[in-house]
C-alpha cells in the first residue's frame, strides 16, 4: 500500500554564496507552503492509489508526496526525466525537499509512470489551493484580469503532405466527437471520414514514388475532398458554439477564486465577440478592454484610442513575459509526456511550479 507522505526532517541547510542560499530558501518556502495546505497531498495521494492496478513493490514504497515534490522540482529547475533523476539523487537539500532522505532515488522510468497517473483535473484543483493561499494570505485582489494564449512545441513524425492532411482529419474529428457528447443537436448527423482517410494515406505512403501520377493525383484528390468536408462541418459547428466564450469563462472562473468578477478584464483581438464583450459588462466588469476585429464604427473607434482602453492594453501585454518564463524557465517551451492527458498534466505542473515560485519570493 503506497504510503501518503514520509516521515519528516527539518529542512535547514546553510550555504556561503548567496545565490545558494537563496537557493535553499525558495525550496524552504515552497515546502511551508504545501506543509500548510494538506489537502494539496489529499488529491494527489487520491490520484495515485485510486482505481489503478497493482504496481511492484519497489515503485509502491515511493511516498504520493515525493512523487508531488518531484513533479515540482522538474518544472522548477526545467529537466528531463533523467536529468530530475540525477539532480535530486546527488544534492541533499533536494533529498530533503523530495522526502526521500537516505533511501534510495526512484529511476526515471519509474517516476514517470507514477507522475502520469495525478490527472489533470488534479493538478487543476491544486492550482485553485495555492491561488486561494495567494487571495487570503498574500493579499491578492484579482482587481484585474488578462487573457492570452500561446503554442507549445512537441515531436510530430515527419511532415507528409498525405499524413498532415490524415492528421487534421483525425484531430477534427475528435474534437467534433467530443463536441458531440456534450451537446448532440450542435454537431447534428455526420459521418466521420477518419477511416477512408487513414486508407487514402497509407496507399500514398506505401506507394512512394513508383505509383503512377494519375494514381497519385486521384488519391490525393479524393484525400482533399474528404479533408474539406470535415473542415466544413468544423466551422459550422464553431459558428454555432460561437466565438469568444473562452472569455466569458475566464471571468466566470476569477469570480470563482475571488467572489467577484474584475474590475478591468483585456484580452487580444482573437478573443473578441460582440456577445462575449457584452455578457461580461453585464456581469458587472466596468473595463472591459478587447480590441474589435475588422471595421469600427465611430463609437468604438474613439472608445479604442481612449486613455483607459490603451493602459488595459499595456497591462495586458504583461502577460507576455509570464508566458515568456512559463516557457523559458519552467519547461512549458516542450511537453515531455505523451498524450492530450499527459500534456495538459504538463502545463498543470508547470502553472503549479510557477505559482509556488511567486508565493515563495514574496
Amino acid at each position: 500500500m503506497r504510503k501518503k507522505a514520509e516521515r519528516q526532517l527539518p529542512l535547514d541547510f546553510a550555504g556561503t554564496q548567496k545565490l545558494t542560499k537563496d537557493w535553499y530558501s525558495l525550496y524552504r518556502n515552497i515546502h511551508e507552503i504545501l506543509e500548510a495546505h494538506p489537502a494539496v497531498l489529499d488529491l494527489v495521494h487520491a490520484d495515485l492509489t485510486q482505481g489503478q492496478k497493482k504496481l511492484k513493490r519497489n515503485i509502491e514504497g515511493v511516498a504520493s508526496e515525493s512523487i508531488l515534490r518531484l513533479a515540482i522540482v522538474q518544472q522548477i529547475e526545467d529537466l528531463s526525466f533523467r536529468q530530475v533523476i540525477v539532480r535530486v539523487d546527488d544534492p541533499e537539500m533536494l533529498r530533503f525537499f523530495c522526502r526521500l532522505y537516505d533511501d534510495p532515488v526512484i529511476s526515471h522510468s519509474k517516476y514517470a509512470t507514477l507522475v502520469n497517473l495525478i490527472q489533470p483535473r488534479t493538478w487543476e484543483k491544486v492550482n485553485e489551493l495555492i491561488v486561494r493561499f495567494a487571495r487570503d494570505k498574500k493579499g491578492f485582489k484579482g482587481k484585474q484580469l488578462r487573457i492570452d494564449t500561446t503554442a507549445v512545441e512537441t515531436d510530430i513524425h515527419f511532415p507528409m503532405d498525405s499524413s498532415l492532411l490524415c492528421d487534421s482529419v483525425e484531430v477534427l474529428s475528435r474534437l467534433l466527437q467530443q463536441v458531440q457528447r456534450i451537446a448532440p443537436s450542435v454537431v447534428g448527423p455526420w459521418r466521420s471520414r477518419l477511416r477512408n482517410a487513414k486508407r487514402l494515406t497509407q496507399k500514398l505512403l506505401r506507394g512512394g514514388a513508383t505509383l503512377h501520377k494519375a494514381t497519385r493525383k486521384k488519391l490525393y484528390g479524393k484525400l482533399i475532398a474528404g479533408t474539406e468536408r470535415v473542415m466544413t462541418r468544423a466551422a459550422e459547428v464553431r459558428e454555432r458554439i460561437g466565438a469568444g466564450r473562452s472569455g466569458v469563462k475566464n471571468l466566470l472562473e476569477h469570480k470563482k477564486l475571488f467572489g467577484h468578477v474584475p474590475a478591468m478584464c483585456a484580452g487580444d483581438k482573437g478573443f473578441y465577440s460582440a456577445g462575449a464583450v457584452a455578457c461580461a459588462a453585464a456581469m458587472g466588469v466596468a473595463e472591459v478592454c478587447v480590441p474589435k476585429k475588422g471595421r469600427r464604427n465611430e463609437e468604438e473607434e474613439k472608445t479604442e484610442h481612449s486613455r483607459w482602453f490603451k493602459l488595459a492594453q499595456a497591462f495586458r501585454a504583461g502577460i507576455e513575459g509570464t508566458i515568456s518564463v512559463l516557457k523559458r524557465v519552467f519547461g512549458l517551451w516542450r511537453c515531455l509526456r505523451e498524450g492530450w492527458t499527459h500534456f495538459q498534466s504538463w502545463v498543470g505542473s508547470g502553472v503549479l511550479a510557477h505559482n509556488l515560485v511567486l508565493l515563495a519570493r514574496t
